[in-house]
């Protein structure tokens, strides 16, 4: 029946469905960097970037969808003879705008080379300052900046730094990458309170690899590493638009460490 989701601890099939009507994205967009390069070894450099969309392609959470029954009825919200919700409808749709900005943020230092190869910092960053997306023609802008909301979660800050070090035909890279805490997508509903649990936070997640590669010669190169060398798990998420539980698929990666190994031939 009508009401909000505080009050619904019902679960509902839901019916996901392709659209092909839809119309493509449209974007303008603005950016003003600078670069300080003092030496051959260090630079580092700061861009301001702006992006406005409009016609954003995307679906509609039934988290969404629920809060605003009065709304989606019969648009997404199908109802048995008695007026139970019987199906919930998720379809690609040309929804609302979203306004975006924020800084990048890249710097190299090196020693250049020496007696024992060329050792290496490079960072990138971004920091996004503003994320404000509407989730439907017929919603409000609401602010995704580090909450999770409707399909996605953005971070406030991501970074990876690299630590290289280069020899002749050997190179090796130890890496980061770094993505900042967030608040949590929270829909479980306590029936002995009678309310939402609390409010939770997602962990910072940090992975480090260790890559390597060895030129045999021109057109040979062997390729090896170690991903996610300490085998961190992804952090707990209580999300539920995706159909993996427990973690937020679209960042992270479940299986732990890894090892690869490749080999590249260029033919001339």
């Amino acid at each position: 029946v009508e009401g909000s989701i505080d009050f619904c601890t019902d679960q509902w099939p839901v019916e996901r469905q392709s659209n092909p009507d839809l119309d493509p994205e449209r974007s303008r967009q603005f950016s003003l960097g600078t670069v300080y390069e003092p030496s051959e070894t260090f630079n580092i450099g700061l861009e301001y970037w702006y992006l406005q969309k409009k016609d954003v392609i995307s679906t509609l959470g039934e988290q969404i969808i629920i809060e605003s029954p009065e709304l989606y009825n019969g648009l997404y919200i199908e109802r048995d003879e008695d007026g139970f919700i019987s199906n919930i409808i998720l379809r690609k749709e040309n929804q609302g705008k979203l306004k975006t900005s924020g800084f990048d943020i890249s710097s190299r230092l090196s020693t250049g080379e020496t007696d024992y190869g060329t050792f290496s910092v490079d960072f990138t960053g971004t920091l996004i300052t503003k994320y404000e997306r509407q989730f439907g023609p017929l919603e409000p802008y609401r602010s995704n900046l580090g909450r999770f909301l409707n399909d996605q979660v953005i971070q406030r800050w991501r970074h990876r730094i690299a630590f290289n070090w280069d020899s002749g035909p050997l190179g090796l890279t130890f890496a980061n990458n770094y993505s900042s805490s967030y608040r949590d997508q929270n829909t479980t509903y306590d029936p002995v309170s009678d309310s939402r649990l609390p409010s939770r936070d997602v962990k910072a997640y940090s992975l480090w690899d260790l890559t390597g590669s060895y030129k045999v010669n021109e057109q040979l190169r062997v390729r090896a590493g170690v991903l996610n060398v300490f085998d961190e798990d992804p952090p707990f998420s209580n999300q539920a638009y995706y159909f993996i539980a427990s973690y937020d698929p679209t960042y992270t990666d479940p299986r732990g460490r890894s090892f690869y190994l490749g080999v590249e031939y260029k033919f001339r």
